[in-house]
């Protein structure tokens, strides 16, 4: 359900981005971070974080994040176990514990 909810909120920023494209929707300019902040002092980090902050659209971002987290929940409700999804189902009730009923003629 949250990845549905990311992947739609995703599609959204895609769309407003591609009918206004002078309009620069990625992180930096949404939280408005300065063009010359330094992550990290490792060169080999600080280029891919400052790929993903100024150049990565938000709409790409999120179809990721919205991928990845629905990846994890399969992943957890295979190996795991856990569902996501609510509370099990109330087991069906047969006929063979009740039993046969005769009726009368």
């Amino acid at each position: 359900m949250i990845a549905g909810i990311v992947i739609v909120m995703a599609l959204f920023f895609l769309v407003m981005q591609f009918t206004n494209p002078s309009v620069d929707l990625t992180i930096a300019s949404e939280f408005k971070i300065p063009a010359g902040m330094v992550f990290t002092s490792w060169s080999m980090l600080d280029r891919p974080l400052h790929a993903l902050v100024y150049d990565a659209p938000i709409g790409v971002l999120l179809l990721l994040a919205g991928a990845a987290i629905f990846w994890l929940s399969d992943w957890f409700n295979e190996k795991v176990g856990w569902q996501f999804e609510g509370a099990p189902s109330a087991p069906a009730v047969s006929d063979q514990e009740t039993g046969p009923t005769e009726s009368s003629a």
